[in-house]
């Protein structure tokens, strides 16, 4: 990450803890994206980025709605 903003290319950190899995995006000259993986990591780095571990899961919430269609 610190060479990264040395040169001042942009980085989207996201954590997924519950996988161990850290990864960043950035974007090569030619506009695409790159993804690094960096795996084995419990607690994310303190980088910032997205905790999927606290995002809402769309599985999840078609759940409830199913399982208050079938109580109504």
């Amino acid at each position: 990450m610190k060479r990264f903003k040395e040169l001042g290319v942009h980085c989207r950190p996201r954590s997924f803890p519950e996988s161990g899995l850290y990864q960043l995006f950035i974007k090569d000259p030619d506009g695409l994206t790159i993804e690094l993986n960096f795996w084995g990591i419990e607690k994310a780095p303190e980088w910032g980025g997205e905790d999927y571990a606290r995002m809402p899961r769309a599985a999840s919430a078609k759940k409830k709605a199913a399982k208050a269609k079938a109580a109504a």
